[in-house]
């Protein structure tokens, strides 16, 4: 009778082993991923506007005069036939020349974070946007 019991016992506790074992594993977060790809710097450009403002102010009949100057930084980096746009811009990474790049991309796939590897250094760019490249 006691042989029966330990046998009974040691069948419902192997299904319940096998789902805390895969309980465990769906917890654990998906890591994001990194390949390693040739990229081609294809643009690093900045951008500057100058704006004025007036405004007028009724209470006293004056207008208020303001200014500033936004700056915009893009660089374009096409691997593959993808082209990815990013808005930091690095001196040391040259236009026109093809590197070495990781790409980081998120649990969905999406890529998130491009580095771009020059001699031992790596310089990072965030991911903005990406568009298919031009075929000629």
């Amino acid at each position: 009778m006691k042989v029966y019991s330990l046998i009974a016992a040691l069948l419902l506790a192997v299904p319940v082993l096998g789902q805390q074992a895969t309980q465990e594993v769906a917890k654990q977060p998906a890591q994001p991923t990194t390949q390693q790809l040739t990229g081609h710097i294809l643009s690093a450009e900045t951008h500057k506007s100058h704006q004025t403002t007036s405004i007028y102010n009724s209470s006293t009949g004056q207008y208020s005069h303001g200014g500033g100057t936004a700056v915009q930084r893009d660089t374009e980096i096409q691997v593959g036939n993808l082209v990815y746009e990013s808005s930091h811009i690095h001196k040391e990474v040259g236009v026109g020349r093809d590197y070495p790049v990781e790409i980081e991309t998120d649990k969905h796939g999406a890529a998130r974070r491009l580095d771009v590897i020059v001699g031992d250094k790596k310089y990072t760019y965030k991911i903005t946007g990406t568009r298919e490249a031009k075929s000629y």
